[in-house]
Formats: C-alpha cells, sequence, structure tokens
C-alpha cells in the first residue's frame, strides 16, 4: 500500500527526472550503479520499495538501460531535504567476469561503450 506521501514523492521524483533526462543518459546496453540518498520524512519509506520504484522509473525515463544490468545500489536516510540519485557508469572489464553475459550481450556492451 502506498501512502500519500510516498505518491506525492513518486510524482515528483518522476518530474525532477523527466526535467534531466535530456542530460544524463547511459549507453544501452551498459552496466551501471545507484546510490540513493532519501531525506527524513515524518513516517519513514521502505528502502527496498524506494530502489525499486527509482529503477523502474530511471528505466521509464531512459536514463539507464534496464534494470537487468544493474550491479549495485546502496540506500541512505540523511538529514537533507532533498532526495538524491547518483549513478555510475560501471566499467565493463570489471562487471564481464562477474555477470558472465552471454557472447551476444558482451558484444552489445563493447560495442555501446558499456
Amino acid at each position: 500500500m502506498r501512502s500519500a506521501e510516498f505518491q506525492a514523492w513518486e510524482t515528483s521524483a518522476w518530474w525532477q527526472v523527466k526535467q534531466q533526462a535530456g542530460k544524463f543518459k547511459l549507453p544501452d546496453p551498459s552496466y551501471w550503479g545507484t546510490a540513493l540518498f532519501i531525506p527524513r520524512c515524518k513516517t519513514r519509506v521502505d528502502c527496498d520499495n524506494v530502489a525499486k520504484a527509482v529503477h523502474d522509473m530511471l528505466k521509464k525515463t531512459d536514463v539507464v538501460p534496464d534494470d537487468r544490468f544493474l550491479v549495485h545500489t546502496s540506500s541512505v536516510y540523511y538529514t537533507g531535504d532533498k532526495f538524491r540519485i547518483d549513478i555510475t557508469h560501471e566499467r565493463l572489464d570489471d562487471w564481464i567476469p562477474i555477470m558472465s553475459p552471454s557472447r551476444d550481450v558482451e558484444k552489445r556492451l563493447r560495442a555501446a561503450g558499456g
């Protein structure tokens, strides 16, 4: 069940990401990670739910490729008043041995510079 506060946050975050989507876009496909900084609020939101909502939003706004290429994320509450998402573009050679992509996907990753 989504609280009214979460729905308001989600709507606000969607528009903020949408406004910035043209300024930052990872190649598709590429490995990526996020750090989510969640401002304190009256009711603490569930970090797992926030992470999923954020990753889905980033994909829907074409900022990042599919979240199957997401290799790490962290969520932290902090005393700031703005939600912040830091996105990292991960080095391909660091993740190919760990993620073991198919040859086709590896070829696409290398072609995209991911």
